[in-house]
This record gives structure tokens, sequence and C-alpha cells, in this order.
């Protein structure tokens, strides 16, 4: 594992130092894009998970209201058909109600990838049983009575990101149809039979409104907006080391590259030739001086051996 190591070491050791700057920026911005794209992952996938759960629970708070006004404002007008007629009429249920308006909207492009389901653990209509995740989740609302909504990806299914909120019973209408066989509508019995969705009580947590995202859509979101902000951070780093290396050539390399050239000619004898007359006292500056003096000292010292 040292060998590695060493040959990179020797290799770094014989760059020029134009390599070397460039190597060292270059590094540091490949781990500021290791380091920044970590941090940038989580930090856009809660922003995506939050806007996400913004647009369920919206769609939440409609089928709530489609709930409700399906309760106070269709049930009344029909309900009478409901217990004289033979055929039970789905429009009266609230949770039907929910469903086909809440289809509806996933034909637009926005909601497309949202489903919805009302779930309970005795309902009415099979087609709302609760499967185990949301059985579990109706349990979490009855343990916790205050709880009124619970998000994150199933413990099931990772690929499934949901929202969910309590369905408690708060109004005597619903008992109508839920309180006991015998007073449930007779067209009610007749389409779903009498086992199923009896006995809730007033105040009780009977189900849960469900919304399903894939997460894929989170991580797409987020992968997007990732490489989005890499690409502009990778850009505006590529401008800053081009600039770097143009002002680190012009202010260092240039002139080192004179002074060894004049340094060269100095060691061969020639005394004719001058350092570089910088104006600047930053440390190029200082050096090309001192050579300068170095010379002048030189040549004082070589024309009085040549006296003696």
């Amino acid at each position: 594992m040292l060998a590695p190591l060493t040959d990179f070491s020797t290799m770094f050791a014989n760059f020029t130092l134009t390599r070397k700057i460039s190597s060292l920026l270059i590094l540091t911005l490949l781990i500021g894009l290791v380091t920044s794209g970590f941090s940038l992952s989580e930090i856009l996938k809660q922003r995506a998970e939050v806007e996400v759960t913004a647009k369920a629970e919206l769609l939440l708070a409609t089928m709530l209201s489609v709930r409700d006004y399906t309760s106070e404002q269709i049930n009344p007008q029909l309900a009478s058909q409901n217990q004289t007629g033979q055929k039970f009429l789905p429009q009266t249920v609230p949770s039907y109600s929910a469903h086909k308006v809440f289809e509806k909207l996933t034909s637009n492009p926005v909601f497309a990838q949202y489903s919805y389901k009302e779930a309970a653990l005795d309902p009415t209509n099979p087609k709302d049983k609760a499967n185990s995740f949301e059985a579990s989740l109706i349990a979490q609302f009855r343990q916790s009575p205050t709880q009124t909504e619970l998000n994150g990806y199933r413990s099931d299914d990772r690929s499934i990101f949901y929202i969910a909120r309590p369905i408690k019973i708060t109004k005597s209408s619903c008992l109508q149809c839920h309180s006991v066989p015998e007073v449930a509508p007779k067209s009610m019995i007749n389409t779903y039979g009498a086992q199923n969705g009896f006995n809730w009580q007033l105040g009780q947590i009977i189900g849960t409104q469900v919304i399903y995202v894939p997460s894929s859509s989170i991580f797409n979101t987020t992968i997007s907006s990732l490489l989005l902000v890499l690409g502009a951070i990778f850009a505006a780093f590529g401008i800053a080391l081009f600039t770097i290396n143009s002002l680190i050539k012009r202010s260092i390399i240039r002139p080192l590259n004179r002074m060894i050239k004049v340094a060269n000619e100095v060691s061969q004898g020639n005394m004719g030739v001058d350092f570089p007359v910088l104006n600047t006292n930053d440390e190029i500056g200082t050096l090309a001086k001192a050579f300068t003096r170095m010379k002048r000292s030189l040549v004082t010292s070589i024309d009085l051996l040549k006296n003696q």
C-alpha cells in the first residue's frame, strides 16, 4: 500500500511548480465536490420531501373537504333512496366521493404519481381493507390520539413515501350506516352484507387517509437539483482555477523563470546580465532584490580577486 504513495510522491516531486499548484487545486476541487455532494444531496432530499409532503397535504385537505361536503350536502339528499331503494348509491359515501375526485386530480401530470387510499380495519367495502402496513398506522394513531399526521418511507417497501392522517368518527351522521346492521340502509346491506363496517363509535379512529408517492420521484428531483448545483460549482471552480493559474504564471512562474535564466548565465560567468526589477514587495520581489545584491557582491569579489 505504501508503494503507490511513494511512487506518487516521487512523481509529484518531479512536477513543475505550475503542475503542482494545478494538481493541488484540482484535488481541492474533487474533495470539495465530494464533500458538498454528500451534504447537498441530503439537503436537497429533505427539500424534495418537503415539497412532496406539501402537495400531499394539499390533496389530503381537499379529500377531507370532499368527504365533509358529501356527508353534509349529498348524503341527506340521497339517504331516503338508500333506505327504500334496492340499489345502494355509493355517491352518498364520503370515501367514494373522495376517491372519485382524487382520480380526476391524478389526471393532472403534477399529481399523476400520487395514489390515495382510505384504509380501515373493518370497512364496509372490502376494497378499503387496511393491509398490514396501514393497520400499523391506524394502531399508532390509536395509541397517540393527538397525533395528526405520519409520514416517511414504508417499512416494508422503501421505494414508497407516504403521508397519513387518521380517520375519526366525529359526526353522528356517520353512525347511520355504521352503528348496527338493523339501522343501516337496506340497500347497503344488500350490496355489502351485514358482516363488516359496523359497531363504530363516535370519537373512534376507524382508519387512515394515506397518500403514497414513489420515492423515485423524490430521488429524481434530488439528483436533478444536485447535478445542477454541482455543475454550477464545477463551472465556477473551473473559472477560478483558470484565473488563479493565469495569475500565478504571470506573477510567480514567469518572474522565477527569468531569474533562473539570469542565474544560469551568471553561474557560467556572464556578469553582463541583470536580474529582473520587480516593483513588488512580495516574496518574489524580495527574492529578485536578493539575487541582484548577491550578483553585485559576486562582481565586487571577482574584481577584488583580479586586482590582487
